[in-house]
């Protein structure tokens, strides 16, 4: 089936040498595509866009902006983490403050309806957890254990290997 969610974050990892912003890069391409290919997403989402694909300006917490099909806006933030890191309340603070601001968006000025989070570690600590909760603004949080199980082919979508993005479904007997 190609490689696993974990071997192709582990090769990013080897090819940022140790550069975050080449690693975060990495890993924002590669939610993209999740969020554009794979037909759970696909069906969900009309559109989405790399931060600096909207020309406004320098990334400063939100990484991926989608409309989904009802028009509704998503701010998405993508944090490929280190091995073993948790997630801190600060980790997430200036996501969260973007997520509350007006996008100028297509003529006018918008509010985020919804936020995303996509995270390479299943560790979150109780304060980070904290600030997500009751929020104006729901935020869902997808941790690595959530990613492992969406059956994509992560090889593909990371743009490793040709074939579909989405791993073919077993035949039953």
């Amino acid at each position: 089936m190609g490689m696993t969610l974990d071997e192709v974050l582990a090769r990013f990892r080897e090819e940022a040498q140790g550069d975050k912003a080449a690693l975060g890069i990495r890993f924002e391409r590669l939610v993209k595509r999740l969020l554009t290919q794979l037909p759970l997403y696909r069906a969900q989402f009309r559109r989405v866009w790399h931060w600096s694909e909207l020309n406004l300006g320098h990334d400063t917490g939100i990484d991926l902006v989608a409309e989904d099909v009802h028009g509704a806006l998503y701010g998405i933030q993508a944090k490929c983490y280190e091995d073993g890191h948790v997630v801190s309340k600060p980790d997430v603070d200036t996501f969260l403050s973007k997520l509350g601001e007006y996008l100028p968006f297509e003529g006018a000025r918008r509010a985020f309806d919804h936020g995303l989070i996509f995270s390479t570690t299943d560790a979150w600590g109780d304060n980070a957890e904290r600030a997500l909760a009751d929020r104006a603004i729901p935020v869902q949080v997808l941790t690595l254990s959530r990613l492992r199980d969406l059956g994509a082919n992560w090889e593909a979508l990371a743009g490793l290997a040709e074939g579909p993005a989405v791993a073919p479904k077993a035949l039953r007997d």
